[in-house]
């Protein structure tokens, strides 16, 4: 009959290593083909993110607020300063990030059409600096390419123009 004790911290010792190359040799095989995968899936990188806004909990007769703009105009601010592709151009150089595509020269282009400015912090308008018939310099990560009647065109933000040529 076989009598069943207490296993003590010598006996889990012990099982650990009579059974070590049974707990190590699937754990490296494991790491191996984890690393392998990474090499097999393509490279993208994207972060997402989420803004909470919460209404005061002070009331305004007590503390002033201190911000006066809409919550969308400034969530769209945001939005705007965190995709401009010039942010976009010094995070990719300070990660490294897609290193085949550095040798490329900046690109020229002829402006079409302008819109009618930005909107400030503090809701005057900007009038743009660039105007129709400019010629332009940018960088080749700049800007969203669309396509309008057959012609392609490359939307821009004025922040993202290196140049105008003249």
């Amino acid at each position: 009959m076989t009598v069943h004790r207490q296993l003590n911290v010598e006996d889990w010792i012990g099982i650990l290593r009579r059974r070590k190359w049974q707990l190590i040799l699937p754990a490296v095989l494991c790491a191996l083909v984890a690393f392998a995968a990474s090499f097999a899936f393509p490279k993208r990188y994207t972060s997402h993110t989420r803004v909470l806004v919460e209404a005061p909990i002070v009331p305004d007769d007590i503390v002033k607020p201190v911000v006066s703009d809409d919550v969308n105009r400034r969530l769209a601010s945001m939005q705007g300063e965190i995709l401009s592709r010039t942010h976009l151009q010094g995070l990719i150089e300070e990660n490294h990030l897609y290193q085949k595509d550095w040798d490329r020269e900046p690109m020229e282009a002829l402006v079409v059409a302008v819109g009618n400015g930005k909107i400030q912090d503090d809701g005057s308008l900007r009038k743009l600096e660039v105007k129709a018939g400019d010629k332009i310099l940018f960088s080749k990560y700049s800007g969203n390419e669309i396509k309008i009647d057959g012609t392609e065109h490359l939307i821009l933000r004025e922040d993202d123009i290196l140049a105008v040529i003249e």
